[in-house]
């Protein structure tokens, strides 16, 4: 069934920093990540939002002039609504954004970190 928890509750929250975490020597990316996560009852149902930033400079080897540092934005929202204890209804979106290595002219339709997307379902648990 649903789990059972206060009205509001902070899922997650961080600050990620790392020097050069592939561990090579001038290679890597130097940087930092940031999130907060939150769930919210709401309507008989939850509502969790997301949202992260992340500011990285990659150290390897690029061409003279290429780009070399990055921005990334996501936020997201969904929401989970339980019709009984094995059937439940969900929806979701969210949206991202990168600047820097993540402009769009570096990647394909297929690849573009700059994007958003929105789904639903049903899930039944057995």
């Amino acid at each position: 069934g649903t789990p059972v928890h206060s009205v509001a509750k902070l899922l997650g929250a961080g600050l990620n920093t790392a020097t050069n975490p592939t561990g090579i020597e001038g290679r890597g990316f130097d940087g930092f990540d940031v999130g907060v996560n939150a769930q919210i009852k709401l309507w008989g149902g939850d509502l969790y939002l997301t949202t992260g930033y992340n500011d990285w400079e990659y150290k390897g080897d690029v061409v003279e002039g290429q780009e070399t540092g990055l921005k990334h934005y996501l936020v997201g929202a969904a929401y989970e609504y339980p019709l009984s204890k094995r059937v439940h209804i969900y929806g979701s979106a969210n949206w991202t954004h990168g600047t820097g290595l993540f402009d769009t002219e570096n990647f394909s339709d297929s690849s573009d970190p700059n994007s958003w997307q929105a789904m639903a379902g049903l899930t039944y648990f057995f």
